[in-house]
């Protein structure tokens, strides 16, 4: 977020920059994202598929069929109606928006009869996929901050639920890899030389804004969080003021009496640390 970057100064309470340039289904959530606090999306495929037994290709529908008895990995986490998946074997991968009955999905727009061998001669499976959103935001009710976890569904809309109570700011650091063009000649060595904010890692959305973000092989996440009630807390003094990866909380202008802490945590991307 604008001036949440090492060595800046944030006051709590006080009118912060909101994140530019955001996807309009990112930008418009609901409750809205709060400002001065950082935002990830992550996208993947779940951990577990299902082997695909059958695709049979219809005008511009594509049907898989699949065993229903092991329907139940799409449908974790909570997920009981999933609209998003993804096809995938050891060369080829799709993602898609589907409409489904247990043992059956029906992609929409997409033939992909041709692409894919089926079980048992190929190796093809059947995804859950995820586009995750994790954010903070104020709840619409008590106006307390919290984070937020956003799921997308088939229509790329996003649906938000609260997960974590008091937490006022999230913030993220990305560490990049020495080799400065990732490529097959020249891939990842795993030694991380360098720490940026996502602006600075790259904006754009040409390839060489894609190498930068391929060299990311850690990331830093900090959270700074309050109690829910006043706590009859001290505000610091300045030379004890709390602190989230560089950056320099101050306490309201008016005190709140809230006791506030923060936390970091270093993530290695091994996918992206030694030569993938």
């Amino acid at each position: 977020a604008p001036g949440t970057s090492p060595g800046q100064t944030v006051t709590v309470g006080a009118t912060a920059g909101s994140i530019t340039g955001l996807p309009a289904a990112i930008q418009n959530l609901s409750p809205a994202p709060r400002a001065g606090s950082d935002i990830i999306v992550l996208r993947f495929l779940s951990a577990e598929g299902v082997p695909a037994t059958g695709i049979a290709a219809a005008g511009s529908n594509t049907t898989l069929t699949m065993d229903a008895t092991r329907w139940a990995r799409l449908t974790d986490d909570g997920v009981a109606a999933p609209t998003l998946f993804g096809i995938a074997d050891c060369a080829h991968a799709d993602v898609f928006a589907g409409t489904t009955t247990a043992g059956t999905v029906v992609a929409s727009g997409v033939n992909l009869a041709g692409r894919y061998v089926v079980q048992p001669t190929g190796q093809t499976m059947v995804y859950r996929a995820e586009s995750l959103v994790y954010y903070v935001a104020n709840n619409p009710d008590t106006g307390e901050p919290a984070l937020r976890r956003a799921r997308a569904g088939g229509n790329g809309q996003y649906t938000s639920e609260e997960l974590v109570e008091g937490i006022e700011s999230l913030q993220f650091l990305y560490g990049l890899d020495s080799t400065e063009t990732i490529a097959t000649q020249t891939p990842p060595v795993g030694n991380i030389t360098e720490q940026r904010v996502a602006s600075s890692v790259a904006t754009a959305t040409g390839a060489a804004a894609a190498n930068q973000w391929r060299r990311v092989g850690q990331v830093q996440v900090g959270v700074l969080v309050r109690s829910p009630t006043p706590a009859a807390a001290a505000a610091p003094i300045e030379a004890n003021r709390l602190g989230v990866l560089g950056v320099t909380v101050v306490p309201p202008t008016t005190s709140d009496g809230r006791y506030r802490a923060t936390y970091e945590l270093s993530v290695a991307l091994r996918n992206r640390l030694f030569g993938n």
